[in-house]
């Protein structure tokens, strides 16, 4: 197995502006690529994710800290599918080559 682990502040990004751009191609919600554009896209993301979050009890005790922090629900997302992707790959006991998304792009040919 490969596991590319990629920068979350990246992955929230980059999440934002493929979903703003397919949901513009749609003639949905327009989420313009600026800081309130990101900062709606975020409401909506954190508003959407509240029942998921409140059936793990890791997280549903920390509610006053998440909701401080913008698009907390697609870190949480990372969080889960990285945490349940490690426990797949020992649970079946795969040799699992790991690559940080950042060094592949700037060391491609190191």
């Amino acid at each position: 197995a490969v596991h590319v682990i990629r920068n979350p502040f990246d992955n929230v990004v980059s999440r934002f502006h493929l979903k703003a751009k397919e949901l513009r191609a749609r003639n949905r919600e327009n989420y313009d690529n600026s800081k309130e554009g990101f900062r709606r896209w975020c409401a909506y993301i954190d508003g959407s994710f509240v029942e998921q979050e409140a059936a793990l009890k890791a997280f549903s005790s920390r509610r006053k800290l998440l909701d401080r922090i913008p698009c907390h629900a697609d870190f949480v997302r990372y969080l889960l599918w990285h945490h349940y992707a490690e426990r797949t790959q020992s649970s079946l006991n795969i040799p699992t080559l790991v690559l940080h998304y950042e060094e592949y792009y700037a060391s491609f040919n190191a």
